[in-house]
């Protein structure tokens, strides 16, 4: 069985080269695929915990929720196009902090009220549709004449509706007039 890996070390599991006609030769490197599926399902968590203070469990419980917080805070990022920052001061990293939660509240969230209404696509997929709405204002010689929205495509239009969110989207908010 063939299994193609999407990431962007999955050169390190093949040997590859294009021959002379332009053909893609490739071959498994089994022996890099053996040692690493001997590690798979292991994890070395660091704490500073005692084993009288917390289970292992409990332990490998809060990092599978770390790994969900910081999968939803890049992908709120992602959305919002920020960029990486670094914090030096102790207010900055706390205020990181909260945006962090509040990154994977509203993914939680978006992700538990859209199933509920039937929508079974992950929120970066629903987000990254939403995100070809744009909001222009025409202009005539400097003045703004009148404020518009894009027209929102059928597959779109039918996805707000169904998540009851045409309202917000289906005209120009008072904000951006």
């Amino acid at each position: 069985m063939l299994v193609l890996f999407y990431s962007l070390n999955a050169h390190k599991y093949f040997d590859y080269h294009v021959d002379s006609k332009g053909e893609l030769i490739w071959n498994l490197k089994s022996e890099v695929i053996e040692n690493e599926s001997r590690l798979d399902g292991w994890y070395l968590l660091s704490t500073s915990v005692s084993n009288e203070k917390a289970k292992k469990e409990t332990i490998f419980k809060c990092y599978r929720n770390l790994l969900e917080v910081e999968s939803a805070f890049r992908q709120i990022k992602t959305y919002l196009k920020m960029r990486p920052i670094f914090h030096y001061r102790p207010d900055r990293v706390r205020n990181h902090i909260r945006i962090c939660f509040l990154a994977y509240w509203l993914s939680a969230r978006l992700g538990t009220e859209w199933l509920a209404q039937g929508e079974t696509r992950e929120v970066p997929l629903i987000l990254a549709q939403l995100q070809q709405i744009r909001i222009g204002k025409l202009r005539v010689r400097e003045k703004v004449v009148k404020t518009l929205i894009t027209d929102i495509p059928n597959r779109i239009q039918k996805l707000l509706e169904k998540l009851h969110l045409l309202y917000i989207f289906g005209t120009v908010p008072k904000w951006a007039m």
